[in-house]
C-alpha cells in the first residue's frame, strides 16, 4: 500500500476534478500492474493499472489508496473493472467521501466474491487527497498560504522591493507548491506590483502550472499584464464584483480569461472571499495555492479559510517600517489567536521552510 501512495503523489495538481489515486496490483508477490489517476481524472488508476497487468490480473491482489468506484459516470465502474479481471483480494486505503460511493464500491466487491480489506495506511492516504475530501465534506478547497518573509517576517521593504528576499533554491521548491496545487490565487494589488506570470518555472515543468486566479474586485488590475499573455494555455479567472458586460470584463474574456461574479465583501474591501471559495470547490478546485501580501493573507485568516502556512524564511531582516506578512487580525486577546501545528521544518540554502497546519 505505501508503493500505491507513493505513486499516488504523481497526479496531484493533475487531476482535478479527481482524487489523485495510486493503484498497485501484485500477483505471486510480483508487481504486474500500477497505475495513477491521468490528466484530467481519467482514466481511473484502477483502469491503467489493469490494462497493464493483462491477464496476470486474474486472482491478484489490488492496493488501491482510494474505495474503487461504483457508478457510472464518464466511464465505467472501477468495481466492474476489477470483477471482470477475477482479481482475489482489493485492499482499500479509505473510503470515499463522494457520497454516490462511500462504502458502495466495498459492499459490490464483497458481494462478487473478492475478499476486501480497508483502513491499510488510511491516514496517509487522506493526507495525500486533503483536497478532495475537503471539497467533498466541506465544499471547499484546501488552502495553503504561502509566505516568502525575512527572520523578522517582512514580505518587502517600506519601497516595496521583494525580489528576491529568498534564495533561489528556495524559490524552486515554491514552484513545487504550485505544480501540486489546482489553482493559484494572488491579490489585485499583487498581479499590478508584481506583474508575476504565476506560471511553473522549473525545467521542463510548465505544463503543470496550476490555473491563475485574481482577487479583483472593482476590476483594477489592466489587460496588458504578463499573466495574460498565455492564457490559451495556462487558463486565467478573475472573480470581479464588476458586471460582466463592463468593457473591461469583456477585454479580458476575448483573451480568454473567465470572469466569475462574487459579491463583495462586508467591509467593502475586495471580493467575498467566501462565496470565492466556495465557487472554486463548485468548479471542482480541490487545492489551492495563495501567493499574496499582507491584507489578503490577514482576510483569509479572518475568514478562517486557510489550512496549511508555508513559510519560507531567509537570514536577513528589514525592519518595522518593511511591509509585513500578515496584517491585522483582530486579536485583542490570546484566548483570540490563531494557532498552528508544526508539521516540519526543512533547510534549502541557508533558507528555513517551516510548514504549518491550522488547529
Amino acid at each position: 500500500m505505501q508503493h500505491a501512495i507513493n505513486i499516488s503523489t504523481r497526479g496531484l495538481g493533475l487531476t482535478c476534478p479527481n482524487p489523485s489515486v495510486g493503484c498497485v496490483i501484485v500477483n505471486k508477490n510480483i508487481i504486474v500492474g500500477r497505475g495513477v489517476t491521468a490528466k484530467g481524472g481519467r482514466p481511473h488508476a484502477e483502469t491503467i493499472a489493469l490494462e497493464m497487468a493483462g491477464n496476470k490480473a486474474k486472482g491478484s491482489t489490488v492496493y488501491v489508496t482510494l474505495e474503487p468506484c461504483n457508478h457510472f459516470g464518464e466511464t465505467a465502474p472501477c468495481c466492474d473493472a476489477l470483477i471482470s479481471a477475477g482479481v482475489r483480494e482489493v485492499v482499500v486505503a479509505t473510503l470515499d467521501p463522494d457520497k454516490r460511493v462511500s462504502g458502495k464500491g466495498i459492499s459490490r466487491l464483497r458481494n462478487s466474491g473478492i475478499k476486501v480489506s480497508l483502513g491499510v495506511l488510511e491516514k496517509e492516504a487522506i493526507e495525500v487527497n486533503e483536497g478532495y475530501f475537503k471539497n467533498k465534506l466541506h465544499n471547499l478547497p484546501f488552502t495553503t498560504l504561502k509566505i516568502a518573509n525575512s527572520i523578522d517576517s517582512k514580505i518587502a521593504t517600506r519601497t516595496g522591493e521583494s525580489k528576491w528576499i529568498t534564495s533561489k533554491a528556495a524559490r524552486d521548491h515554491s514552484h513545487m507548491l504550485r505544480a501540486r496545487s489546482d489553482a493559484i490565487i494572488i491579490s489585485s494589488t499583487t498581479a499590478i506590483n508584481d506583474n508575476p506570470s504565476l506560471t511553473c518555472r522549473l525545467p521542463g515543468m510548465i505544463k503543470y502550472s496550476p490555473i491563475r486566479i485574481i482577487l479583483d474586485a472593482f476590476r483594477r488590475v489592466p489587460n496588458n499584464l504578463e499573466i495574460f499573455k498565455n492564457v490559451s494555455n495556462i487558463p486565467v479567472w478573475i472573480f470581479t464584483s464588476i458586471p460582466i458586460n463592463e468593457k473591461i470584463n469583456q477585454e479580458s474574456i476575448d483573451l480568454g480569461v473567465k470572469i466569475i461574479n462574487v459579491n463583495n465583501d462586508r467591509f467593502g474591501y475586495g471580493v467575498n472571499l467566501k462565496q470565492v471559495f466556495s465557487s472554486l470547490s463548485g468548479n471542482g478546485i480541490m487545492r489551492v495555492l495563495v501567493e499574496s501580501g499582507g491584507n489578503l493573507s490577514s482576510a483569509l485568516m479572518n475568514e478562517k479559510l486557510i489550512d496549511r502556512l508555508v513559510i519560507y524564511r531567509a537570514p536577513s531582516v528589514i525592519g518595522g517600517d518593511g511591509m509585513s506578512a500578515i496584517e491585522s487580525i483582530n486579536v485583542s486577546s490570546l484566548s483570540d489567536r490563531l494557532q498552528f501545528k508544526l508539521i516540519r521544518i526543512e533547510e534549502f540554502d541557508e533558507n528555513i521552510i517551516e510548514t504549518y497546519k491550522v488547529l
